[in-house]
């Protein structure tokens, strides 16, 4: 696809806003930089959750467990009572989790029965987040208009973002 020149001139401009955004020392490898400084923009945003679907965790959830990513291990770090566990981001359910709001039912995941151990055998557990921010959504088993709701939300929320 060729661009045009007045194409060429915006791409640089934002390039360079881009560039100019960025901590300002030698940079040997730049495209790890601007993946690096777009990863640290992406873990600073305040908001982890649209409000609607906030508001709706908040009434029909039984509980939501807020993970910590660690950059420095790239593992999450879950937190619940007394019992601190790391789970390395390389695994397949956090590998899912992109820098768009995303969400993956752990019923059958290889996490479900280590989840099991700490939310008990009669909860669904949902992982809801991005890149970096997520948590532990449980609802009770049979709680499926819970579920449906997030379903339908996830689903109305990919067909805006391909419009």
């Amino acid at each position: 696809m060729a661009f045009g020149n007045n194409d060429d001139n915006l791409i640089s401009h934002l390039l360079e806003e881009t560039y100019q955004s960025l901590p300002s020392r030698s940079i040997d490898n730049s495209h790890q930089s601007l993946d690096q400084h777009f990863d640290k923009l992406s873990m600073e945003s305040s908001a982890l959750l649209d409000p609607t679907l906030e508001n709706f965790i908040t009434r029909q959830a039984e509980q939501t467990l807020e993970l910590e990513y660690l950059a420095k291990i790239g593992c999450y770090r879950l937190r619940c009572n007394e019992f601190v566990l790391d789970l390395p981001g390389n695994w397949d359910v956090f590998k899912s989790l992109a820098r768009e709001l995303s969400y993956i039912d752990l019923s059958a995941s290889e996490l479900a029965p280590l989840l099991a151990t700490i939310t008990g055998n009669a909860s669904r557990v949902l992982l809801i987040g991005r890149f970096a921010k997520a948590q532990l959504v449980i609802f009770e088993q049979t709680d499926e208009f819970s579920i449906k709701w997030i379903e339908k939300y996830f689903s109305s929320a990919e067909k805006k973002e391909a419009a």
